[in-house]
């Protein structure tokens, strides 16, 4: 995970190897169990977190690497 759903983001992350993955966490029976829907896939030389850091504010969704690097 490279940024969790409410978490803070100091830094734009540009992809330059692999794919990053976008989606949202949905709570199973226990509160402690975190699934993940992932909606979109980040591909070479896009950028995500721009917002983030320009606005301050904390991240809407998920951020997931999808390969290892």
């Amino acid at each position: 995970i490279i940024h969790d759903q409410g978490s803070n983001v100091s830094e734009v992350v540009f992809i330059m190897e692999g794919r990053v993955s976008v989606g949202f966490t949905k709570y199973s029976e226990s509160i402690q169990k975190k699934q993940y829907r992932l909606t979109y896939t980040f591909q070479l030389k896009e950028f995500f977190g721009d917002y983030y850091v320009l606005f301050d504010v904390p991240t809407q969704f998920t951020y997931v690497c999808n390969l290892k690097v």
